[in-house]
Formats: structure tokens, C-alpha cells, sequence
């Protein structure tokens, strides 16, 4: 809903809202001293309201916790004002990454990319539980408590179960954590 005004509040709610502002005002005998009925005509603005509406492009997509298209948005703006291309730096490190990669043995590679997968996904563990939750600052202590966890006893399970590491279970491990990597972001959509 959009209350038109010197300036424009859009409000949303997970109930249904009503812009008859001095009719609400009146049925619940709120006391004010300037806000009333013949100071808030709920006529008018119903009719603002919805030309402001109408006006709107409904084709545009939603802003969304896991899809913020406002953000996105806004620092496109930002970054309008200024003459850099964000893929200059993302050569440079590119290159960079693809030059210590060649320098790497294949184990290393894997360990690599197997140690940055789940330090990324760690991340986006976090920030999709302060999207859902809103309170990750108190349970983060928690949340890498459980993942260090996870990384002691599979250190210790593959020391018990994997008498002889081989190439085959190692392509085996480092195909289970791409494949967590993809299935994360449907299970959390979920």
C-alpha cells in the first residue's frame, strides 16, 4: 500500500491494510490533536493511492529476501556516479587465481577450492539465517561451532573409514561438496 504525502510511505504487511486513515483513527478513538477527519481526507488519498499504483510497472520483479532487487538496484545507481568498471578487478583477480592454480599440483587444487567452497558456503549459511531468522549476531558462535564440529569428526570418520586415501575417494569427496554447494540454495528456497 502507498500512503501519498509530501512524501510517499509504501507499507506492507502480511495482513490486509487499509488506507482509511480517519476512519481508523475514529473507530478506535485514538486521541489526537491535528489528525482527524476533516485533516485526512480518506477519499483522496484512496484515490492518490491507487493512481500511484496504476502508475507503477507490475512487470518489474519483486524484491525478495534471497532475490533484493531494491539493493541491487541501488548500487547500480551509486556506482553510476563514478567511471569504474567492476570487471577490471575481477580480471585481476582472476588471473591471479588462474596463475596459482597452475602453479598448484592437482591434491592442493582440491584442497583449495574444497576449503574456499566451504568457507562460501559458511557465508551463505549465515546470511541466509539472518534473512530467515533476522538474529544471526546471537547464534553465529553457534552456527561455526557446528561447522568446526562437522570438519573435526569428518577428519576423524575419514581417518577410521578411509584406510588408504585414493584419487577415487577423493574426487568422490570433492564431488559431494559441489554438489552440496548446488543443492544449498534450493534447500534454503524451500
Amino acid at each position: 500500500m502507498i500512503v501519498p504525502g509530501n512524501r510517499n510511505f509504501f507499507i506492507a504487511s502480511d495482513r490486509g491494510l487499509t488506507i482509511n486513515i480517519a476512519q481508523m483513527i475514529e473507530k478506535r478513538s485514538v486521541a489526537t490533536t491535528y489528525v482527524n477527519k476533516y485533516y485526512v481526507d480518506d477519499q483522496l488519498l484512496r484515490q492518490r493511492s491507487e493512481d500511484m499504483l496504476r502508475s507503477l510497472d507490475m512487470k518489474e520483479k519483486t524484491n525478495r529476501d534471497f532475490s533484493p532487487i531494491a539493493y541491487y538496484r541501488q548500487v547500480r545507481y551509486w556506482l553510476s556516479y563514478f567511471s569504474f568498471s567492476p570487471w577490471i578487478p575481477a580480471i585481476i583477480v582472476g588471473v591471479l587465481v588462474l596463475a596459482l592454480l597452475f602453479r598448484l599440483n592437482p591434491i592442493s587444487v582440491g584442497m583449495l577450492t574444497g576449503g574456499f567452497a566451504a568457507s562460501s558456503t559458511e557465508f551463505l549459511l549465515l546470511i541466509s539465517f539472518q534473512i530467515l531468522y533476522g538474529y544471526v549476531y546471537q547464534a553465529t558462535g553457534v552456527i561455526i561451532t557446528i561447522f568446526m564440529t562437522g570438519l573435526a569428526i569428518g577428519a576423524w570418520c575419514s581417518q577410521r573409514w578411509i584406510a588408504v586415501t585414493t584419487l577415487r575417494s577423493y574426487a568422490g569427496i570433492q564431488i559431494g561438496v559441489a554438489a552440496y554447494c548446488v543443492l544449498l540454495p534450493v534447500i534454503l528456497l524451500l
